[in-house]
């Protein structure tokens, strides 16, 4: 099928979907509706957990952070759904949530749900909860937070309390007052009562940063990426199979190429078709503005609506301005944009020749939602996000686009639609209520120099970050999230050097079934310099440099001859140099205004303003880092030049780019290394000594599937029959391995050969066998009586005492 004639049916397969917006009235319906993903299974196991596991008289509080509609209030009433008996647990829908709620069933629970903006103040809605819950008068429960929690517990006679702290749903404002403090005093009062609070901690509980880092040492803050709304559309709304994800490719790679600026990652963009990526970032500006926007029954229902149009028609932003129109015309600081943006509407588009018209409107349209935000959108930006796709050279677009936003600047209104430019690049915006003064405030703080000269080094580390999940480094805060202050660092095994110029962290890829271990180098451009490896157990080395490094002369540098013996063990291992491509200055300068929104507290004072224009750039950033090292960045390998190609760039994992990558260079090393059925383990290795060499349980059938996935291609299995034997005499000496340690054995006589030469034999080219391998190579010359096994207590295993569990680190010799 041509793309050029297939339809969006032909890819995607949109879902029903039940959008539940009160999660209060019927919690069943609410856990029926809610899609798990493996972070959210994970955060809830551990919540129910936390909770079956309290003592009694201790309590302990938790809170849920994350992006305006990414979850957070279907998360906790999920959760709370749970919780009052084991009634529920089975209609989980995942088994790991499920496990963890049916630990629940033997302890009494209250569940106790508290609805900020419902009152004047936390103080009067607690009373309210505790009044539904218990009877009585609002009187009854009057004192302070802690008071009033005591004297819940008190009447709840041996019931542990939940309190959920959540806004309310149907209101028509946000919160504004300050709850941060009386929330830390729940919290803390929480600890030494029957009581396990939970919390929706949303961008509206003011002081916003300044309370959320006082909350932070009350609360244990779990994070809610907005990657679980991507997974949960990709895995249960917009079903595509493997065939149309395959297809998928050839569209992705379409718009790459004809689309200026359409440089979002082929895994994002794969997972949210048919709707354009941009959809997704602008949702939570949206949802700012208009309360019952929500990012996945828009997915679904525009996905629905698409259906039959062509393949390369997506979902665009135009179609999130028309669904929420009305409500956005509603919201008080929008009012003066939208006068502007009707007399432009009403008056300059009639200006535009005729053909051009739709055109104009369609670019209002986008520029207004993507001013919600605060920064508004280039002319790239909005090309890239109307996907405009023209024959003639691809820039023509970008200028007639710009040429329209200029004609547009100009008929506005004074102070409304502005044209603001930043270094090299040239924004265009509706102004907002909101917005006064921000902009000067924010140019203001990027002109101030760095306080940390490293400091946009360590923001590109954390898209890094964002961009692979297997990453290896976590050590600092993640500077592009919403609220850094809300996170809790999650530390991997590796060296942490903090400020160091240099920091590596151990890794390792699959290849052939075996594990290869390796390192990441996070390489400073200031201190180019590499550190000797001593370690014989990594086999490969990348350093990720920094742009403007010279990645040729640093990779020219490592195959450099070494002197020192450490040295010499160093340049054994694969060296790989990652050099991203040049940042240009409207590239800087979107990080420099990423690093000041997030470190400048006189910013925190514009509120939704300021969070808004983070995120945004966030998502923008993310892009950058794509863009720098992924499509235009280059490995230096072993001496020559690779480009990733479309599947490196589509991976998901820095695992699988690395994979690829070092594939053809581990076949030229080690030629001979046999082709493994599966990802081969020690666990793996014990059974097959245990039962397949020892001869013990040979038939069963989990060895034989192990015998076939790892024996045979090490030439130590038989096909016999229907079924595996391990291979003796001649049969086990046809594999060039098996050879070489008889080899070396033969030639040590009567001494014992210290097991550490038959594995630097195994290790060495062409055959390249770790440590498991090794195992099964040399257990199945034990069970054909061609040697013996030498412990630590000079004992021998011979092939009748195979079937023991052998314990290798006891073993000295051969």
């Amino acid at each position: 099928m041509k793309l050029s004639q297939g339809k969006i049916r032909d890819f995607v397969e949109p879902q029903a979907y039940d959008e539940v917006q009160d999660f209060v009235s019927d919690p069943a319906r609410a856990l029926a509706a809610y899609r798990f993903t493996d972070a959210t299974s994970d955060l809830l196991a551990r919540w129910l957990d936390a909770l079956a596991d309290l003592q009694r008289g201790r309590g302990a509080a938790r809170a849920l952070a994350g992006l305006r509609g990414v979850g957070k209030s279907h998360t906790l009433a999920a959760f709370a759904a749970l919780v009052p008996s084991a009634t529920l647990s089975p209609t989980a829908s995942d088994a790991h949530v499920a496990t963890s709620a049916r630990r629940l069933a033997n302890r009494r629970y209250a569940v106790v749900r508290v609805e900020r903006g419902t009152r004047e103040t936390l103080g009067e809605e607690l009373a309210e909860a505790f009044v539904k819950t218990f009877g009585g008068e609002p009187s009854d429960w009057s004192g302070d937070e802690a008071e009033a929690l005591a004297h819940a517990v008190g009447q709840a006679r041996g019931t542990t309390l939940v309190l959920i702290v959540d806004t309310a749903y149907g209101r028509t404002a946000r919160v504004t007052r300050d709850d941060g403090p009386a929330l830390g005093a729940i919290a803390t009062a929480a600890l030494n009562l029957d009581v396990f609070v939970t919390l929706a901690l949303d961008d509206d509980i003011a002081g916003a940063e300044g309370a959320n880092v006082a909350l932070s040492q009350t609360f244990r803050i779990d994070y809610l990426e907005p990657e679980h709304l991507y997974q949960v559309a990709d895995n249960y709304l917009l079903r595509k199979s493997a065939s149309a994800r395959d297809r998928l490719h050839e569209v992705y790679l379409v718009l790459r190429h004809t689309i200026p600026n359409f440089n979002w990652s082929e895994p994002r963009f794969a997972a949210l078709y048919p709707v354009h990526p941009l959809v997704a970032e602008v949702a939570a500006s949206v949802r700012l503005h208009a309360q019952t926007f929500a990012f996945l029954p828009f997915a679904v229902q525009a996905a629905q609506r698409a259906i039959n149009r062509p393949a390369l028609s997506l979902v665009l932003l135009d179609e999130v301005f028309d669904q929420t129109e009305k409500e956005l015309r509603d919201a008080k600081d929008l009012r003066a944009a939208f006068t502007a943006y009707d007399e432009l509407a009403a008056k300059a588009v009639a200006q535009f020749p005729a053909l051009h018209r739709l055109q104009v409107r369609l670019i209002l349209k986008n520029l207004f939602i993507l001013s919600l935000d605060g920064r508004g959108a280039s002319a790239r930006d909005l090309v890239a996000g109307m996907l405009m796709q023209e024959e003639v050279p691809p820039l023509s677009a970008v200028a007639r686009v710009e040429d329209i936003l200029c004609r547009l600047v100009e008929a506005a209104p004074p102070d409304t639609l502005v044209k603001v430019t930043d270094g090299e690049e040239t924004c265009y915006r509706f102004l907002f209520g909101a917005h006064g003064g921000f902009d000067a405030a924010l140019a203001k703080a990027v002109k101030l120099p760095l306080a940390d000269p490293r400091a946009i080094s360590r923001l590109l580390e954390a898209l890094a970050r964002a961009r692979f999940d297997d990453y290896p480094h976590a050590a600092t805060r993640d500077t592009t999230r919403p609220d850094s202050a809300m996170e809790e660092a999650r530390v991997v095994e590796g060296d942490n050097t903090g400020d160091a110029a240099l920091s590596d962290f151990a890794f390792g890829v699959v290849w052939r079934g075996a594990f290869r271990t390796g390192r990441v180098v996070q390489q400073s451009r200031d201190e180019i310099a590499a550190r000797a490896d001593a370690d014989a157990e990594r086999e490969w080395e990348l350093f990720v440099l920094e742009p403007g490094a010279d990645g040729a002369k640093f990779a020219a540098e490592l195959r450099a001859p070494r002197e020192n013996k450490s040295e010499a063990g160093a340049a054994s291992s694969i060296k790989l140099v990652w050099q991203p491509a040049e940042m240009t200055a409207e590239e800087y300068s979107l990080l420099r205004r990423l690093h000041s929104l997030r470190g400048d507290p006189s910013l925190a004072g514009f509120g939704e303003t300021a969070r808004s224009a983070t995120n945004t750039l966030a998502a923008r950033a993310e892009r950058v880092w794509s863009r720098l090292y992924m499509d235009d960045g280059i490995l230096f390998a072993d001496g020559a030049c690779l480009n990733f190609n479309a599947e490196a760039r589509a991976s998901a994992t820095l695992a699988g780019v690395l994979s690829q990558a070092l594939a053809p260079l581990f076949a030229a090393r080690f030629p001979n290394h046999p082709r493994f059925g599966a990802v081969l383990c020690e666990q793996d290795v014990a059974r097959l000594v245990g039962e397949f060499f020892s001869g013990a349980n040979t038939g069963e059938a989990g060895v034989q599937q192990l015998a076939e996935q790892f024996a045979h291609p090490l030439g130590l299995a038989t096909l016999r029959g229907n079924a595996y034997a391990h291979a003796s005499g001649d049969e086990a000496l046809r594999t060039l391995w098996v050879a070489a340690v008889l080899a070396l054995v033969e030639a040590g006589g009567n001494q014992a050969v210290p097991l550490s030469e038959v594995r630097r034999l195994l290790a060495r080219p062409p055959f390249g066998l770790r440590h498991e391998s090794q195992h099964l190579v040399i257990a199945a010359l034990v069970a054909c009586g061609r040697i013996e096994l030498v412990t630590s207590s000079g004992g021998l295993i011979s092939r009748r005492t195979l079937g023991r569990a052998v314990d290798w680190d006891d073993i000295t010799g051969v």
